[in-house]
């Protein structure tokens, strides 16, 4: 059953537990299942999506249900009719979902006949299991003397009632009873007359009630007997049979109602109702002059939308703002008179006023809430409430709120009621029903407070026959007041006072009581600080409140100090400031309380947490300040840091000295600089390369900037140098290329936008006016511009010495930052005249590799975009550029070779990235102009060209299957080529690497006859004439010498094959964010990490020449390599 509701529920797709569309489409509107068919591939290759997803079959049927066109990916079926299939997909989304509602329902249908086979199975069983529960039922009840049940029990169980057929049917509450209720109680040969005595099962029929109370529930108020339509559904058999004049028994005495408000029923209902003496013994209302009062008024009722002024409107949606008001004020008073909650009750005929006192005492009452019955919370439910649920939770500090209606048969001590009604037509609804009144008015045992109109209730003729007699009995007796008479408890002689409004409450009765103050002496001694309240005669709560001068000395103060609090506040101790006191540890304490000062033992305590700072030795040799308290412990810990170098990074250990366990930790930020000019801030990760740097990349030109990150690739730029004066010729170079005119040192003769003399050096960009010599601030003017001089701006000659202002806003003489730019190296200086008369080359010139920053200390501002260095700027700058372009190539390298299967696309697109170098792209873009020959940019690394030959060889080797196959005869022609790039390079190692794998590589295709003369060539070469030898690689040359004269094809196979499998692994040198790159005597590269310092010598990879150095230093014989910089 589980399972087959779970299948109704899911949604019908393309599959589905039952089929799915698939096959319905498929078998009976075969059409319709071509035109969005998923067409199968014939050639192997499979038809994907987003995210590179196989498309699914559904795909264009659910294309089409979302009422799409069909994607132009998918063809037409050559055997489908174009304008079927056209129709198909041009119909209109509500056609589509016609016929897709028709193929769920088909889908479904198997499903639910099944379903309906399951139910009815089950309600076989059920009535099976309910048949045998009723036999245990019956037996049951067949033992029982006497049977209790609810009428809607009886007419549930009719059928086993029936089966006991009991003599004797006592109806409780009768009254209340609607009579086709009690009919179905009797049994069924027994129900045809009901005053047949002399039926064979009901013998007796006992009705106990009041029919002068409130009728059975009818919703329909035509179908009641006060609408006067003749249905008189609400009439019980009760009721009937004693107005058809059935001889009747009455009980006559009462034990619930005080003598003042019994006579209320005995004048309107019951004449003959007799007192028990009991009730002559109930005490009075507290508080009040009366037990009985009507409160009359004429503030109107609150106003509906629909008409309230019709006759038959019975809405039980009316209220009264003010009697709602008044009744929560007067639940109040009582209260404050000593009443429990539970004690007293708020009746109301309408829910509407129901639900607006229970809100008001949920605002106004502080320490108790409203009570409301389930019934009642079943009619407010039904009247649109929802938000009561809290109020049905029957505590002892909660009032009982309750309908007329739903208080039968209940009673309480006092009764507070709100009648509602207050219009100008006399229109009262249920308050001219005789019924309901009686159940009002015989609620109340010791009291009962009304509230309503006098002047409403008796303006129709109907509201006066019911409300005349008892209006008139309470005028006579003067219990028709305009306001709650209220009475001091306390103080009897005064006269009452009648209260109506909340205001008037809380002025004249703010306790209960009256104005006068309490003048009862508390335990403390004080006066009670409350004005007259007749609860707490105790003042047992007034102690707690009052707010006097202690006065009290604590009990354990020897000074006879006075307490400082509130008398309703704990003295504690003594907290009266004392001193100086010589602590035991020697230390004075200038301040200090009476309590801790009470004893030796107490000065102690003092002691332990004295916070004076005194010097100490640890155990660890340290010595330090710490306070006293922590001194005088038994083992005093040692704030310091352990101290000690950290191996490997050499580190002070960044751990506290007293949680140090030998495993030195180093906390310090790495701080090396990266080639790129930042400096790394990951966390010290000695042994470890720097990773990329993650910073905004600094390129920026004057024709735009790089928005990538530094440790991603860049180009240079090739747009044309802007760097031109009238002195000298423009630099006719691409903006990124090392500029080849000579700087001009004239002062600038523009004018700044203050009028006066541009104070920049001829060439650049004017600085903004706060720059000028003349008008600018003392700031300016006092700033320092000559470093070796320590002259000010304002005392330097500028026609001599211009500035320069910076990026960072920071400006400096000619003088300063050609000497910190260290121009000499990239010009040579006429020493006569001192200006720039020739370029130097930049290669030779062993200008810093570091990236230009700001000579301000605090500043360290990378500099870029001044066009007079702009030969070295852009020298160094290209530097940085090819090396991120080689990290990146290197990285591409190990990331391809990472993979089991490798992309030869990939390595041929890496051969133009590595052709395709910063360097090469300025050298390109100059090729064309008149300074081309003077551009200082080497072509591209023969090293990494190397790498990706023997690499991509390699790689064909591996998938080359024959010597016919287009693999092999790639394969040879690029071991060929790294062969004479090797030769032509002078890169001895590479070159005998390379000859070695061709004569493998040929070993697997070529019998041993046939290759054993080009397989001797390339293996002598290695053996004999390699110029540089290296010892491995000839002993890798001559056993393969020796395993080819002495195997044959298949074994000599199997032996390359041996060799291979432990080649693995490629190493392609440095290339991290940090370190440096170098070259040997014969130009092979070769690199150096960490910070790029020499410390050890060694031998070239290549071609076995000596490089490193010492101290930091490479040898005179080595440089930076130029084929990538530094």
């Amino acid at each position: 059953m589980e399972e087959l509701l779970q299948d109704l529920e899911r949604p019908v797709r393309w599959s589905h537990p039952n089929g799915g569309i698939a096959p319905i489409l498929r078998k009976e509107y075969p059409n319709e299942y071509r035109h969005v068919k998923v067409p199968q591939s014939t050639d192997g290759f499979e038809m994907i999506g987003k995210k590179n997803e196989k498309i699914k079959d559904y795909y264009l049927w659910e294309e089409w249900k979302q009422g799409r066109k069909r994607p132009p990916a998918f063809a037409r079926d050559a055997a489908v009719d174009k304008q079927a299939f056209d129709e198909f997909w041009k119909q209109p989304k509500s056609v589509r979902a016609d016929f897709v509602l028709e193929l769920e329902q088909r889908v479904l249908e198997s499903s639910r006949e099944e379903l309906q086979e399951r139910l009815a199975e089950v309600k076989e069983l059920a009535e099976q299991r309910d048949a045998a529960r009723r036999v245990a039922d019956l037996q049951i009840l067949k033992d029982a003397s006497i049977i209790g049940a609810t009428t809607s029990g009886a007419a549930k169980y009719q059928d086993i009632l029936s089966s006991i057929a009991p003599g004797v049917i006592m109806v409780e509450e009768a009254g209340e009873v609607l009579e086709s209720h009690v009919l179905t109680a009797l049994s069924s040969s027994s129900s045809t007359n009901i005053l047949d005595r002399t039926s064979e099962d009901t013998k007796h029929l006992i009705l106990i009630g009041d029919h002068k109370q409130l009728r059975p529930k009818v919703d329909t108020y035509e179908l009641t007997k006060v609408s006067r339509k003749g249905y008189d559904l609400d009439v019980s058999l009760f009721e009937r049979l004693i107005l058809g004049g059935l001889e009747t028994s009455c009980l006559s005495t009462q034990h619930r109602m005080r003598p003042d408000i019994s006579a209320f029923i005995r004048a309107q209902t019951y004449p003959h109702l007799i007192d028990h003496q009991s009730v002559l013994k109930f005490p009075d209302i507290r508080g009040l002059s009366q037990n009985v009062v009507f409160i009359d008024h004429y503030k109107l009722e609150d106003s509906l939308e629909r008409d309230e002024l019709d006759a038959n409107q019975t809405s039980t949606s009316k209220s009264n703002q003010f009697e709602a008001e008044l009744a929560v004020e007067t639940v109040r008073y009582l209260l404050l008179q000593g009443y429990a909650p539970s004690d007293l009750v708020v009746l109301t005929p309408y829910l509407g006023q129901l639900k607006k006192i229970v809100r008001l005492m949920e605002r106004e009452l502080r320490d108790v809430n409203a009570f409301i019955s389930e019934k009642d919370l079943e009619d407010l439910e039904k009247d649109g409430e929802e938000e009561l649920d809290d109020f049905n939770k029957a505590e002892n500090k909660t009032v009982r709120c309750s309908s007329v209606d739903n208080y039968q048969g209940e009673e309480s001590d006092v009764v507070i009621v709100s009648l509602v009604r207050c219009n100008d037509r006399g229109t009262i609804g249920f308050l001219k029903e005789p019924q309901r009144v009686n159940v009002l008015l015989s609620r109340a045992r010791h009291g009962m407070i009304i509230i309503g109109s006098s002047k409403t209730l008796l303006q129709t003729t109907a509201g006066e026959q019911t409300w005349n007699i008892l209006l008139n009995m309470m005028e006579e007796r003067g219990q028709i007041k305009t306001g709650l008479p209220t009475v001091c408890r306390l103080h009897p002689e005064d006269p009452p006072i009648e209260l109506c409004e909340w205001s008037k409450f809380r002025h004249h009765r703010p306790n209960g009581g009256c104005h006068r103050p309490c003048n009862f002496r508390l335990a403390c001694g004080h006066v009670c600080p409350l004005m007259c309240h007749p609860i707490d005669e105790n003042h047992s709560v007034a102690e707690t409140m009052c707010v006097e001068a202690c006065r009290r000395v604590p009990p354990e103060c020897k000074h006879g100090h006075p307490c400082p609090k509130r008398c309703n506040q704990e003295c504690g101790h003594c907290k009266t400031l004392m001193g100086p006191v010589t602590l035991p540890c020697g230390h004075v304490k200038q301040r200090i309380t009476c309590h801790e000062n009470r004893s030796p033992e107490a000065l102690e305590l003092v002691s332990k947490r004295c916070a004076e700072w005194v010097e100490t030795t640890f155990a660890c040799g340290h010595t330090a300040s710490i306070a006293c308290r922590d001194a005088r412990l038994e083992n005093p810990v040692c704030p310091k840091l352990c101290g000690k170098a950290v191996e490997g990074c050499l580190h002070e250990c960044a751990n506290r000295c007293s949680e140090c366990d030998g495993k030195h930790m180093c906390k310090k930020q790495c701080g090396k600089p990266l080639f790129c000019g930042h400096d790394c801030e990951l966390p010290c990760h000695h042994g470890t390369e720097c990773p990329p740097c993650v910073k905004k990349c600094v390129a920026v030109c004057a024709h735009s900037k790089c928005c990538k990150t530094c440790g991603e690739s860049c180009a240079a730029c090739v747009e044309e140098c802007v760097w031109e004066c009238e002195h000298r010729e423009r630099c006719d170079l691409v903006c990124g290329a090392p500029c080849t005119r000579l700087p001009c040192n004239k002062r600038c003769q523009e004018k700044l936008r203050c009028g006066h003399q541009c104070p920049s050096v001829c060439g650049e960009p004017c600085p903004h006016e706060k720059y000028c010599v003349e008008c600018g601030n003392d700031d300016v003017k006092k700033t320092v511009v000559d470093v070796i001089m320590m002259e000010k701006y304002a005392e330097r000659d500028l026609d001599t010495d211009p500035i320069i202002v910076l990026p960072c806003g920071h400006f400096y003489c000619l003088e300063t930052l050609d000497g910190h730019f260290e121009l000499d190296k990239a010009y040579e200086k006429s020493e006569e005249t001192g200006a720039y008369v020739a370029i130097k080359p930049l290669f030779d010139s062993e200008i810093s590799d570091l990236p230009m920053k700001c000579p301000d200390g605090n500043c360290r501002a990378p500099i870029s975009l001044i066009r007079r260095y702009g030969r070295i700027l852009n020298y160094k700058s290209l530097q940085i550029l090819e090396r991120k372009h080689m990290t990146g190539i290197r990285n591409t390298f190990k990331d391809l070779l990472g993979t089991k299967k490798k992309d030869l696309g990939k390595l041929l697109n890496l051969r133009k990235k590595i052709e395709a170098s910063p360097m090469k792209l300025v050298q390109d873009a100059c090729q064309s102009l008149e300074s081309a020959g003077q551009v200082e940019a080497p072509a591209a690394s023969s090293s990494l060209q190397l790498q990706w030959v023997k690499i991509t060889a390699t790689v064909y080797a591996e998938k080359a299957k024959s010597i016919e196959s287009k693999h092999y005869k790639k394969a040879d022609e690029l071991f060929l080529e790294g062969i004479a790039l090797a030769s032509t390079t002078e890169s001895w190692r590479s070159c005998a690497s390379l000859r070695i794998d061709y004569v493998k590589f040929l070993l697997r295709f070529m019998s041993l006859s046939a290759s054993k003369t080009i397989l001797w060539e390339h293996l002598d070469w290695v053996i004999f004439k390699m110029p540089q030898p290296n010892q491995d690689q000839i002993t890798i040359a001559k056993e393969l010498k020796k395993k080819i004269a002495e195997s044959n094809d298949k074994a000599m196979r199997e032996a390359i094959a041996a060799m291979d499998a432990g080649q693995t692994n490629w190493n392609f040198g440095g290339g991290g964010a940090s370190g440096h790159w170098y070259e040997c005597p014969n130009g092979h590269p070769y690199f150096i990490g960490d910070c790029g310092g020499a410390m050890v010598t060694s031998r070239c990879f290549e071609c076995k020449a000596q490089i490193g150095g010492s101290s930091h230093r490479v040898l005179g014989s080595n440089r930076a390599w130029r084929g990538l910089g530094n």
